[in-house]
């Protein structure tokens, strides 16, 4: 092999390693980065639904990714707003596809409905901020396979502390 050759072959090997630092490297100890996945707007137009992720590493090799669904409303006197539900994934540094973000559909002016997989780890969950009320939708909604589900993670009733 000629000398040449030996150098495009070191370039094009440092070229991946650098690539693979830059898109596969972890968060920095203790930082958090955000991202906006997806709004929606009430029929009425006084509330918006923002789902957000917030992806936060020790630095090493636990990688927790919460989505955040958070309500807004806007109006010339006011700007009011809350964490209305979260849901955590552990990723172990690996990246996750998109359907297990939780979906939002406003089924009424104050009526907002969540939708996630069967088997999400929920951190916060209200059922009510100020006059909308927030209702989970389970997918698929099968409450067997997620109670046995959350008992084999030591989440659910009957689970150890």
């Amino acid at each position: 092999m000629g000398i040449g050759l030996g150098l495009v072959l070191v370039s094009c090997v440092a070229g991946l390693a650098l690539l693979a630092y830059v898109t596969l490297r972890p968060v920095s100890k203790g930082e958090c980065n955000r991202k906006m996945i997806s709004t929606s707007m009430s029929s009425d137009r006084v509330w918006q639904a923002l789902v957000g992720e917030e992806i936060c590493s020790d630095g090493y090799f636990v990688t927790t990714d919460t989505e955040v669904v958070r309500l807004v409303r806007n109006n010339a006197t006011q700007r009011t707003e809350s964490d209305v539900f979260s849901a955590d994934h552990s990723t172990g540094g690996v990246g996750r596809r998109n359907e297990t973000w939780p979906v939002i559909r406003w089924l009424g002016p104050r009526l907002l409905e969540i939708e996630v997989p069967n088997k999400s780890l929920i951190g916060l969950s209200k059922e009510r901020f100020e006059d909308v009320a927030i209702r989970i939708k389970f997918n698929p909604d099968n409450p067997e396979e997620r109670k046995r589900w959350l008992k084999d993670i030591e989440r659910g009733p009957g689970s150890k502390p």
